[in-house]
């Protein structure tokens, strides 16, 4: 008999549904679950000494010692207090303090005879000597709560080293822009690392063992390297701070190998590579920390990226997490990339992209879009290949469930833009509901310019104060953002409808907008290049509005 097997986002779901009761119920279950009891806040003094545990260059769990300096009240998540503590040993001296990727390092502290974990590495001060360090309580990892205050003055979190293969120096500045502007605070790129082979099973999870949080891998590989904290069963805790702060997550969750730690003036950085076994999903990404569950299978977009530049093909093959909004933005990255490896240039020039989503439970979402740009037409299509992706990623209506993406692009050094002149209307009587002739006037780049003559009807309420708008269809109206769409949309398949027949920036489009600021599309046209411009022309109405000559 044939097995049913649910989709990944479904398990996924379940998954973080069981993290969800999981973290829950805090330290109450600890002891029930063999977790290790938590060091009483209320007794935490100076001078108090204990260990931390991390990953250090060949794989070895390094052990480091911990003197607690402080109690740092209501400056962690939900107002609980922060430790302050100093590090020290071999492993901190080699590194010169703290490292970077040392987030999530546990540490431990004797109470009454026993071991109790205390919490993790969780902040560090930079431009300093790098030996303090802020613990982030097992309590706060535990309960994940959504609430963070600041950290005290001239703390941050211990950076997370992201490390990045496959992009150039374009397409990492771009990564770099996009996840400033989701992310909770300031990430460490590194462009090294890369994805390792695995000759069998990754050893299993414990305290102080480096992970991997995948973005992207592939032909692209983007992952944080960060460490564990805890892990009960299934269930892993790391960082003890936010990864991106973005709350539900879905990311891949990877087994990492440490190949250095690296000196730095401001904060010492861990290089390494990301296994390419995948242990599990990342499901919350809270101010205390990740929560992660093995055995999860998170949701991935597989991506076909396809250029053709000058009779030369170049393919991506890569896959990315579909956690919103990161996903539209990480196709546009790859695609830099790929355009920058095949282009190999940064230059004027045009596009024609299409793309082929598959959907969960329906057809696919096929658009094609034309772009052309004066100046640096690769930075500009890759804009484009994220655009419609980000409109249906951050829809108020339903959660995509994009299982595959084909993205064709062809580029050329061809620039196929025109500007609309002028726009004139026929001579005679403007009437609701009758014809009306317009002549438009366009300059393709460098071509000889054209004249055309339309016919288009207008509606029969018009009235006074009425305007005939002509314009690109990539062009906004006033009231909509670059990019936006003109259709009032009221659900997720009347998105996709729009989506799949919105007129390309190549088209021109005729349109009315009356007097109370509505409005109506007359025509449309298609040209072989990206029309620009607008042009408005307002309508003079005889006083006889009928159609009829008598």
């Amino acid at each position: 008999m044939a097995h049913a097997t649910a989709p990944s986002w479904v398990r996924l779901l379940l998954g973080a549904l069981a993290v969800a009761l999981v973290i829950g119920n805090g330290s109450v279950a600890a002891q029930d679950e063999g977790r290790l009891p938590a060091f009483p806040l209320d007794l935490v003094a100076p001078g108090l000494t204990g260990y931390g545990l991390t990953m250090g260059p060949g794989d070895r769990l390094e052990r480091f010692e911990v003197r607690v300096v402080a109690l740092q009240s209501g400056m962690g998540p939900a107002g609980s207090p922060l430790v302050l503590v100093e590090t020290r040993g071999a492993f901190i001296d080699a590194a010169g303090g703290v490292a970077a990727g040392m987030s999530g390092s546990p540490v431990y502290l004797d109470h009454a005879g026993e071991r109790t974990l205390l919490g993790a590495i969780g902040y560090v001060f930079p431009d300093t000597d790098g030996r303090l360090a802020l613990v982030t309580p097992i309590e706060a990892m535990r309960t994940q709560t959504e609430t963070l205050a600041s950290p005290p003055p001239g703390a941050t979190p211990v950076a997370t080293p992201l490390l990045v293969t496959g992009l150039g120096t374009r397409a990492l500045a771009m990564l770099e822009r996009s996840l400033d502007e989701v992310a909770s605070h300031p990430l460490t790129l590194v462009q090294a690392g890369g994805t390792g082979s695995s000759t069998g099973p990754s050893p299993a999870l414990e305290p102080g063992s480096a992970i991997a949080i995948a973005l992207v891998r592939g032909d692209v590989d983007v992952a944080a390297i960060g460490t564990v904290t805890e892990v009960v069963g299934d269930d892993v805790l790391a960082l003890g701070h936010p990864f991106l702060g973005v709350g539900p997550s879905g990311w891949i969750l990877s087994p990492a190998s440490i190949t250095a730690v690296v000196p730095n003036r401001r904060v010492p950085f861990k290089l390494g590579t990301v296994g390419s076994e995948v242990l599990g999903a990342v499901l919350a990404d809270r101010p205390a920390g990740i929560g992660a569950r093995l055995g999860v299978e998170p949701p991935l977009l597989p991506v076909t990226l396809t250029i053709d530049a000058g009779g030369e093909r170049t393919v991506l093959r890569f896959e990315v997490v579909t956690s919103e909004p990161l996903w539209p933005v990480l196709v546009a990255v790859a695609t830099l990339e790929g355009l920058d490896r095949a282009w190999q240039r940064r230059s004027p020039g045009s596009a024609r992209l299409a793309w082929e989503l598959e959907l969960a439970g329906g057809p696919p979402l096929r658009i094609l879009e034309e772009v052309s740009h004066e100046g640096d037409v690769a930075l500009e299509t890759a804009r484009m290949a994220g655009a419609p992706l980000a409109l249906l990623a951050l829809n108020p209506f339903e959660t995509p469930q994009p299982t595959g993406l084909q993205l064709l692009i062809e580029v050329d050094d061809q620039r196929r833009d025109g500007e609309i002149v002028e726009a004139l209307l026929e001579a005679g009587p403007v009437r609701a509901g009758g014809t009306l002739g317009v002549f438009l006037r366009l300059q393709p780049w460098r071509r000889q310019s054209e004249v055309h003559a339309l016919t288009v009807t207008l509606p029969s309420e018009l009235a006074e104060g009425a305007e005939l708008v002509v314009r690109g269809a990539g062009e906004p109206r006033d009231d909509e953002h670059e990019g936006g769409v003109d259709t009032l949309i009221l659900s997720y398949a009347e998105l996709l409808t729009v989506l799949r027949e919105r007129p390309r920036s190549g088209d021109l489009v005729i349109e009315v907008q009356d007097a109370d600021g509505r409005w109506q599309v007359l025509e449309r046209r298609s040209f072989p290049y990206l029309v620009r411009g607008v042009e408005r022309v307002p309508l003079a109405f005889t006083e006889d509005t009928t159609d009829d000559d008598e």
